[in-house]
């Protein structure tokens, strides 16, 4: 299977490779998608395998997005296919301060807000997938894609 980037912006779900899209009934972290086998979080992950695209995280989004109905083969499976961004004091500072600069505070916030430090960490063009676009779109510039899942 090979997976290519589209050729016009994707602004609803289709299904290209047989079947019916995913539907969720309640918010669901990109991760997650994958781990449950969402076509379109696999196909992202597979441009990551082949080297087209990189696909990185926080350690504090895997913890989030862990949900117990998967195995540790298919985690594991998910996480050789990303890059996981260390984070320490500084990016910690950095998150905080976008947070004030937002008026935002408490834990509700506190991992959008690391995923923000980090995406505006990356080079070229970056695209945030979330199930929390209004928080993100608060925390990162506009010249950051924030996608809803």
């Amino acid at each position: 299977m090979k997976f290519h980037p589209a050729e016009e912006p994707i602004t609803e779900p289709v299904a290209k490779l047989g079947g019916d899209p995913i539907w969720l009934d309640e918010p669901c972290w990109p991760l997650s998608l994958a781990v449950r086998g969402d076509r379109r979080m696999i196909a992202w992950l597979g441009l990551a395998a082949e080297g087209e695209a990189e696909v990185v995280t926080s350690p504090m989004t895997l913890v989030e997005a862990y949900d117990g109905r998967t195995t540790e083969q298919r985690w594991d499976w998910v996480l050789s296919r990303l890059k996981v961004a260390d984070i320490g004091k500084d990016e910690a500072r950095q998150a905080r301060r976008l947070l004030a600069k937002a008026k935002l505070h408490g834990h509700k916030y506190a991992i959008g807000a690391v995923l923000a430090v980090i995406a505006r960490q990356q080079k070229g063009q970056v695209t945030v997938f979330t199930s929390d676009v209004d928080d993100l779109e608060r925390l990162l510039p506009d010249t950051i894609v924030v996608k809803k899942v």
